[in-house]
């Protein structure tokens, strides 16, 4: 079969001003996934930076896999990038979407391309148009699923034509009287956010409702808000693989917050899988959240691989945000599957994640480290550490404050062929995540201690209280 892999970029890309590093290279993971597939014909099609498919450098040129055909996608409307991907004459067609700033809208696009070429009769793995809505917008994710029993924070929604609405003949603006009164009935604190915005840019928290209004009737307010209230919890994420009903919930990761107590997601660190053994399975409810997160991949038709964005409190799950592409987790997760994400997708399209399948036999524990820009000297002599799995690096060329320069992100493992665990890289006996996790505490203290010039003081303290978290 000839098999496109797929995404799209809305996003005009100066080739000069990004650059993207990944360890092992797309290009050794893509080689190694076609080997065990080499009954199959592969095709990259994307737009660049293509993330999670090319490893696009400052001149937009990327090493290519052998044997893998690839088409630089030119069309900017569904429709003509639709025919350029039927002109491959795909047997299927698998959607790899990522993500962009300011709006975390490509899935929406790759969803009305893979309608497109189900009108031509092309099988096709890509969520269906309708979820891909309603989880970009998270005002329309709130309305879909609380009605169905899903438990998500209390919020109001703020529409801001209406909010700041005049006319000679009005003399009081009853909808943002209406909206101020059920904002005063929230508990503070609480998050403001923009409906449509990408992860966390752009939010704010609020300790009071004269704090909320200040910034609502603010130049700050030029969009669509949610008002939410913060859920002082334990900040989670987690992905879902599958289709047609054969789902894998995958267990959670736990995440580190900044300052203000959300994720951010330049500066996060992120541990687990958390709750492969029963002491944290029990702890978090595990079982609870995997039946909630089925449920929830049933409701939304889900096509693929979803990421959840989740809060634990008081042993009550949240669901905060949907995010129907691949993300910041996903290498994670292919590390811990010992898998690459083009496995996850064909995988979903070969209809073979069916829970409970899909985990590892013993468990196995990592933590995704966030670094700053980093030379190609340094990141080589990380990949050289037995225990880095992984390796990304997002370089902004382009820009002009440095908070947005970019960043490095590296997973570290914390299992070991000693004490249990097994040659595969799993532990062969229950009870030793808090063995895994002193394995990944000191691994970070070698690389603190090797690589001081590296080490941000507040990520590395962040990382030592994510264990503390689990323990």
């Amino acid at each position: 079969m000839r098999i496109v892999f797929y995404s799209t970029n809305s996003n005009s890309f100066d080739a000069g001003s990004m650059r993207l590093t990944s360890f092992p290279p797309n290009k050794t993971r893509l080689e190694s996934f076609i080997a065990e597939h080499r009954e199959h014909q592969f095709i990259i099609a994307t737009q660049l930076p293509g993330m999670f498919l090319l490893d696009c450098d400052e001149t937009g040129n990327f090493p290519k896999a052998d044997g893998v055909e690839y088409h630089i996608i030119q069309s900017e409307n569904a429709e003509e990038a639709a025919r350029e991907i039927l002109e491959l004459r795909p047997d299927i067609a698998i959607c790899a979407s990522f993500w962009t700033s300011p709006y975390d809208w490509l899935t929406i696009h790759d969803s009305q391309i893979a309608d497109l070429l189900r009108e031509k009769n092309i099988r096709v793995l890509c969520h269906p148009l309708e979820a891909s809505i309603d989880s970009f917008d998270k005002h329309l994710t709130h309305r879909h699923l609380e009605p169905l029993g899903f438990c998500m924070p209390r919020y109001v929604h703020v529409q801001h034509e209406l909010f700041f609405k005049t006319r000679k003949d009005i003399k009081s603006n009853v909808y943002r009287d209406t909206v101020m009164h059920q904002i005063r009935r929230l508990n503070f604190p609480c998050v403001i956010k923009d409906t449509v915005g990408l992860s966390s840019y752009g939010m704010d928290v609020v300790q009071t409702y004269e704090e909320a209004e200040k910034i609502l009737f603010s130049k700050r307010n030029n969009g669509d808000r949610l008002v939410e209230e913060f859920i002082d919890g334990i900040q989670f994420g987690t992905e879902i693989y599958g289709k047609n009903g054969h789902y894998t919930v995958q267990p959670p990761l736990v995440y580190s917050v900044n300052k203000y107590g959300i994720t951010s997601p330049k500066q996060s660190i992120k541990l687990g899988p958390i709750g492969q053994d029963e002491k944290n399975a029990a702890q978090f409810n595990i079982s609870e959240l995997k039946e909630t997160l089925f449920r929830l991949a049933e409701q939304m038709k889900f096509e693929g691989t979803v990421q959840v964005d989740l809060v634990f409190k008081e042993g009550k799950w949240y669901i905060i945000e949907l995010n129907p592409r691949l993300s910041g987790s996903s290498e994670m997760y292919s590390a811990y599957l010992g898998r690459t994400v083009y496995d996850t997708l064909f995988d979903c399209a070969e209809d073979k994640w069916c829970s409970p399948s899909g985990s590892p036999k013993a468990p196995c524990l990592y933590m995704n480290y966030k670094f700053p820009l980093l030379t190609d000297v340094q990141i080589k002599a990380l990949s050289e550490l037995p225990y880095v799995v992984f390796i990304r690096q997002v370089q902004n060329l382009a820009a002009k404050q440095e908070r947005e320069t970019g960043y490095c992100e590296v997973v570290l493992s914390g299992n070991t062929k000693s004490g249990g665990v097994s040659e595969s890289g799993g532990v062969s006996q229950s009870g030793c995540m808090d063995k895994m996790l002193g394995t990944i505490n000191a691994r970070l203290d070698e690389i603190a201690s090797r690589f001081p010039e590296i080490i941000e003081p507040i990520f590395f303290e962040r990382a030592k209280k994510l264990i503390d978290v689990v323990r």
